[in-house]
Order: C-alpha cells, then sequence, then structure tokens
C-alpha cells in the first residue's frame, strides 16, 4: 500500500495537478514536497540527493517526478530525468512529462476551458500562446485563493 508520495515539481500549477490525480483517482496517501524547488530542470537536479535522503527519512513509497519538455522529445526528458535521480530511487520513481506544460494538458479540450475558466471555444488562440492564456485564466480565476487549487479542481472535475 502506498501511504506517502514524495513529489518533486516546478510550480503551483504543476502540484495542484498532482493533487487533482490523487483527488480524482481517490488516493488517500499523502504528499511530501520535495525540501527544494527549482523554477527550472538543474536546480532540481542539483537538489535531487538532498530530496533522496529527505524522502527517505520520511518514509515515502513512492516519488512523483513532474516535468516539461520544453521543446524537447518527451522520450528523451524521460530517459534524462531517470538517470538524475540514485540508482536506489528509480525503482520507485514515475516521471511524468508534459507537452510544454500542465497547463497544454488542461487545454486539449476546449469546451471545457470555455466552461470552466471562460475562455471562448471561438476565440483563435495560436498553440504557441494558449499555455500563456491558460496560466492567465487561471491567475485570475475567483472561487479560489491559490492556483494550485485552481487546477486541482479543473483536473479532479476534467
Amino acid at each position: 500500500m502506498i501511504n506517502k508520495i514524495g513529489i518533486v515539481f516546478q510550480g503551483a500549477n504543476d502540484r495542484g495537478f498532482l493533487v487533482g490525480l490523487r483527488n480524482r483517482f481517490n488516493c488517500d496517501a499523502q504528499f511530501v514536497d520535495s525540501r527544494t524547488r527549482g523554477r527550472n530542470k538543474l536546480s532540481i537536479w542539483r537538489d535531487i540527493s538532498k530530496n533522496w535522503r529527505f524522502f527517505q527519512a520520511n518514509g515515502v513509497d513512492l516519488v512523483v517526478r513532474l516535468t516539461d519538455t520544453e521543446g524537447d522529445r518527451w522520450q528523451d526528458v524521460r530517459r534524462e530525468e531517470a538517470e538524475r535521480f540514485p540508482e536506489e530511487m528509480r525503482s520507485i520513481l514515475i516521471c511524468g512529462v508534459n507537452h510544454f506544460a500542465v497547463e497544454s494538458w488542461l487545454a486539449i479540450d476546449r469546451g471545457f476551458l470555455e466552461d470552466e475558466l471562460d475562455i471562448p471555444v471561438s476565440e483563435n488562440i495560436a498553440p504557441s500562446d494558449l499555455v500563456g492564456r491558460v496560466k492567465s485564466a487561471i491567475a485570475q480565476h475567483d472561487h479560489s485563493p491559490s492556483s494550485a487549487e485552481v487546477v486541482s479542481h479543473l483536473v479532479e472535475k476534467a
């Protein structure tokens, strides 16, 4: 049984995405946030050994790393991410790779975006601008105090 899940992510929306998935699947596991969070892969990679020791001390059963492709092939990103983690950690590691960002996953169903974030389907948004538009709508959402809560709600409801 999985009781504690260590999570490694970059931003609040990523954490909200993971919380939304956990809640959507009716999982009772407690999240243990990594001790260090960076704004980019390099800062996260630099501290991964420190995070692994922290996760071990907190008795995590599983580690989830959520990252973005940043324009690279997702297969390459996943492989590179997994290789950065200590060997003994890899057997309990799940590495999720977003195409661009979690907001691009949320934007797959434009009708859902219209209903939940008031981004009209008729609004012609270039794919390169859609992530920014979704991030802006999440930040302006008036029913939740944080973007992580908005994203969590969207994932649970999707």
